[in-house]
């Protein structure tokens, strides 16, 4: 093989490689704002964070945290979501209530749920905000 052939060679696979790589980033939605707004009337805390994979028809889990909100508070938090870039998609929030009153060994509710409404995952996009009532 000659030293253009093994040029030509090495671009075209170059080409194949990168062109999979681009591929597979495709299925990622960057950089994207997860809204959540605290409307319990107390503290919450979320514990978990999904979202659907319509393609798959399956949730995906994104995070399992343990962020504390104070009631009426909006937070944002950036993630990059796989399989969901440029596709329809829908947040789950697992979260718990603070209890009032009284001595409890665990001052929080039973794991409740809320979902958002349905939304295109792109790149720099964020989330409809997710009311937890």
């Amino acid at each position: 093989m000659n030293y253009w052939q093994a040029l030509a060679t090495s671009v075209w696979g170059a080409g194949l490689l990168l062109g999979n790589v681009a591929a597979f980033a495709g299925d990622r939605c960057n950089n994207f704002d997860i809204k959540i707004a605290n409307q319990t009337g107390t503290t919450a805390k979320v514990t978990q964070v999904d979202y659907f994979d319509f393609a798959a028809n399956q949730w995906r889990t994104e995070a399992r945290i343990e962020q504390v909100l104070q009631d009426g508070v909006l937070w944002e938090w950036s993630r990059n979501l796989e399989h969901v870039g440029g596709a329809l998609s829908k947040l789950r929030i697992t979260y718990k209530a603070k209890l009032s009153g009284g001595f409890n060994l665990n001052p929080y509710s039973a794991a409740r749920t809320q979902e958002s409404a349905t939304f295109t995952c792109a790149d720099n996009g964020a989330s409809p905000t997710v009311n937890l009532p």
